[in-house]
């Protein structure tokens, strides 16, 4: 648009500052600027802070899976924000009933969470859940539409799931439900970069066992089946108040290595995503993010603006006000400066 109208322009006129003049009038068009193509700057990285106990911060979130044997469609993820401890059971439908019974099991199995995080959508906020959460004292936070980024660890493991049932169940994919345990155990004895423990090690407190330590320690046990019962009762119950202590000194390092692998990985992505500075006073557009949604959404303005920058909150939650006076709140996702 600035190069056709300077190239008009400068076939019948000239002076010094018709480049400069050219691109601060086609800058100042509202049409303009309002139907220009999406082109956001990326916003920084704000990783979500572990917590400090284990088993109070879980992160959910639904997968849609093809239709298996028994009607199994949908698969409902959690995974807990410290250990890395991850639950999934499949459903016949999406509905908040299933997903607060799932939610229920799993309190009823790891105790209480203190947060739970998840989308915005229907199964995750109803009065059911709702009702649940306060009812228990559970802090129930939902991330921005369409930023799946803030539920992330979820996320995650939902690639993961779906990436390794296509490996297992790839001649039959309709019996993906028979592997989810396989699946599952898996995870939990994986050993993640952030942790650099096992999610079974930080829940349990020991090493997960496999079928190979069966077989490796039937000539152990039967050699050691001679000891003084009471000795080993006395030597088991010295190492209990030590085996706690390691499962605490464990969760605490993982917690340590998770805040240094979200730093790395901040630096790195800052580093290639540096956004426009913003502050208080700027003219601004706000991406019209649900166009496409719409009847007749093509037609819209791919903006909505211009918008004044009035305050920006510590959470990176912008207030916006447009010529009328009308204040809307938005992330820096999706605004451009104008």
């Amino acid at each position: 648009m600035v190069k056709n109208t300077y190239s008009t322009i400068k076939e019948r006129y000239y002076w010094v500052t018709i480049q400069w003049d050219c691109e601060a009038f086609c800058a100042m068009c509202p049409c303009c600027q309002r139907n220009k193509p999406f082109k956001v700057e990326a916003p920084t990285l704000h990783p979500v802070p572990p917590p400090r106990e284990a088993l109070t911060q879980w992160g959910i979130d639904l997968v849609n899976l093809p239709m298996a044997e028994g009607g199994y469609k949908h698969l409902v993820v959690a995974i807990e924000h410290l250990t890395k401890w991850v639950e999934a059971r499949p459903l016949k439908t999406k509905g908040a009933e299933e997903v607060l019974e799932f939610f229920e099991e799993l309190c009823s199995r790891f105790g209480m969470p203190k947060v739970l995080i998840s989308d915005q959508g229907g199964e995750f906020c109803n009065k059911l859940l709702d009702g649940f959460c306060e009812a228990n004292g559970i802090d129930h936070r939902m991330i921005a539409a369409y930023h799946p980024q803030s539920n992330g660890a979820t996320e995650r493991a939902n690639q993961t799931i779906k990436k390794q049932l296509r490996k297992i169940a790839e001649d039959n994919c309709n019996t993906w439900p028979k592997h989810l345990n396989q699946v599952l155990f898996g995870l939990r004895t994986h050993v993640p970069r952030a942790t650099k423990y096992s999610p079974f090690e930080l829940v349990y407190g020991f090493k997960a066992r496999f079928a190979v330590d069966n077989k490796l320690e039937e000539g152990s046990e039967q050699a050691g089946e001679d000891n003084d019962e009471e000795q080993r009762i006395m030597i088991y119950l010295a190492s209990i108040d030590a085996h706690f202590d390691g499962i605490k000194h464990q969760r605490d390092i993982a917690h340590a290595n998770i805040k240094i692998e979200q730093a790395k990985q901040k630096k790195a992505y800052d580093e290639k995503h540096t956004p426009c500075p913003l502050k208080k006073g700027d003219l601004v557009k706000l991406q019209r993010s649900r166009k496409g949604t719409r009847q007749g959404g093509k037609m819209l303005p791919n903006f909505i603006g211009p918008l004044t920058v009035q305050r920006i909150k510590k959470s990176q939650t912008m207030i916006l006000v447009d010529a009328s006076g009308n204040k809307i709140s938005s992330g820096k996702t999706g605004i451009s400066r104008g």
